[in-house]
């Protein structure tokens, strides 16, 4: 995130713990129409002030009830340089074969038996694909 962006997301946090003050408690709904900001700024504000403790939210039919959190709690570690940069995290990239290029991306082959050659698969039994997840 840029550091104007990085900026304007803690400016409207402070306005939404503002409005917060005194116990009272706001509909992410009204809070978006009288800041009037966007949701996606709505929802990054309220994320810092989560991180940081600051509030509490219940989920309502429009979304949620905010309110300022009955007690602080103790401040969350910093985020690491790397999560922190404009840069964004590191990443390590697509994998490579031994000569460099891009390793393509194969299904899984099917499942095989105890002896090495396929299982066959009965009508009624489920097909497994190798990442565990049931069709």
């Amino acid at each position: 995130m840029s550091d104007a962006m990085q900026q304007k997301v803690r400016e409207i946090a402070g306005l939404i713990e503002k409005r917060l003050a005194d116990g009272a408690k706001e509909d992410t709904v009204q809070l978006k129409l009288n800041l009037r900001i966007s949701n996606s700024m709505l929802y990054l504000a309220l994320g810092t002030l989560l991180y940081k403790g600051s509030i509490e939210l219940s989920l309502t039919d429009l979304g949620y009830q905010v309110r300022k959190a009955a007690a602080p709690r103790q401040a969350p570690p910093e985020l690491p340089s790397s999560l922190n940069s404009a840069k964004g995290p590191a990443h390590p990239g697509p994998r490579r074969s031994a000569q460099g290029a891009a390793a393509p991306l194969a299904p899984p082959g099917p499942r095989s038996s105890a002896q090495g050659a396929a299982a066959p698969a009965s009508a009624g039994d489920a097909q497994i694909p190798a990442d565990g997840i049931q069709i």
